[in-house]
């Protein structure tokens, strides 16, 4: 006897809003916005452009963020809160983010480099937390699992999954990645992965589907 089962996984708005003094991001796995103002209050202290992210929850309740100065706001791509809120993880380029810790305000660069040649591109980051690792980044390489040092000042490759990707989505919700990983004509091959809060990665087996011809 078979039975079906299916997992909605949607594409969110991350960017909301962006002009000359503002910004703002929505971060779905700590449900809050971030939204980025040009802070003139530290800026003297600073030789780069410097600006506040004021954190905005989404619900009722819940611990509330202090106004964090970051510098060089403008090469910010992304960012995402650890799931314990003590770490803001900043994507800086297409192959380096930036974490910090909010405790002690350090903070260091981590890149999906793994043996010789040039650093993959960045495609996404998610934070896990769950015992074994702390984050991955989601690189045209595979996916690389991260664990913290124990005074966060960097991190350790804990496991790299060699796979071609060519774009993603995540939910948080159900903990489940789902990643293109076909060839680069078709990339039609899509792959699935639930990451298990014991810290295990469990592969979803990979299907295809049919896209529209290109133009």
């Amino acid at each position: 006897m078979s039975s079906l089962s299916h997992v909605v996984l949607r594409a969110e708005v991350r960017e909301f809003v962006r002009d000359a003094q503002t910004r703002t991001l929505f971060d779905s796995g700590a449900k809050r916005f971030l939204v980025f103002r040009d802070d003139t209050t530290v800026s003297a202290d600073f030789r780069e452009k410097v600006s506040a992210i004021e954190v905005i929850t989404t619900m009722e309740s819940g611990r509330i963020v202090a106004p964090i100065p970051v510098v060089s706001p403008d090469e910010i791509m992304d960012s995402f809160f650890s799931l314990d809120l003590n770490f803001l993880a900043l994507q800086r380029s297409d192959t380096e983010v930036e974490i910090m810790d909010l405790a002690s305000k350090s903070s260091f660069r981590q890149t999906c480099k793994s043996g010789k040649g040039a650093a993959p591109k960045i495609l996404g980051f998610i934070w896990t937390q769950n015992g074994l690792f702390d984050f991955i980044l989601v690189c045209t390489t595979g996916l690389f699992s991260y664990k913290l040092n124990a005074n966060a000042s960097g991190a350790k490759l804990v496991k790299h999954t060699k796979l071609p990707i060519h774009w993603y989505i995540y939910s948080f919700d159900t903990r489940i990645l789902l990643a293109s990983i076909g060839s680069v004509d078709t990339s039609n091959v899509l792959q699935g992965f639930q990451m298990q809060s014991s810290g295990t990665v469990v592969k979803i087996p990979k299907f295809e589907v049919d896209l529209p011809p290109k133009t």
